[in-house]
């Protein structure tokens, strides 16, 4: 937005206002969003982003630790005999058949298991970390905030709205811009996409 006028401005979202459907009965305003909003809903999502990291992370250790324990079972058999001597030799003999199960643990493979899930979890929280500082870096650097536009100079930057609803027909789309007293109205057609 150019300020053509002698006099300072202030231009933000605040002064713009979306229309769906303008000039029906499906006819509906459409939220603008500020860069506040939306710098309020990004620290939602890396906030729950983040919980859900440490969630991964926390399973990611369990499963480490756990990782030490095997368990084994089997079966086995054999054949005994042998003499008594008392009055006279009586000999004896038979056989046997059993099971068995246990677990064993074996620390220095939970430990090499629980190095690579560290790895994992530091990789993991520095991502959710970039993804954060990037969105926010994004935000920061297209998303249109409030200016005071000096006489002969412009600000601009890119607006979040509500999704229009689309349907078969044909429909339009207006942005009504208020700024240094003039109202400025955008029109545009609605189509859905062809598949």
């Amino acid at each position: 937005m150019g300020n053509g006028t002698e006099f300072d401005f202030l231009f933000s979202p605040e002064k713009i206002y979306a229309t769906h459907n303008s000039g029906t009965e499906f006819e509906k305003d459409a939220h603008v969003y500020t860069y506040e909003e939306l710098v309020a809903e990004e620290q939602s999502r890396q906030m729950w982003m983040a919980i859900a990291a440490a969630i991964s992370a926390a399973g990611n250790s369990m499963a480490a630790a756990n990782s030490g324990y095997s368990y084994q079972s089997g079966m086995y058999s054999g054949n005994y005999y042998g003499n008594i001597y008392r009055s006279g030799m009586n000999s004896y003999s038979g056989n046997f058949v059993g099971s068995y199960s246990g677990y064993t643990y074996d620390p220095a493979k939970a430990q090499m298991a629980q190095d690579i899930a560290d790895i994992k979890n530091q990789q993991l929280m520095q991502s959710v970390m970039q993804n954060s500082q990037s969105a926010m870096y994004e935000l920061s650097n297209t998303i249109l905030k409030e200016n005071t536009v000096l006489p002969g100079s412009i600000c601009g930057g890119q607006i979040e709205m509500d999704s229009p609803s689309v349907s078969d027909e044909t429909s339009y789309m207006e942005i009504l811009v208020t700024t240094g007293g003039e109202s400025h109205v955008f029109k545009y057609q609605v189509n859905k996409a062809s598949q």
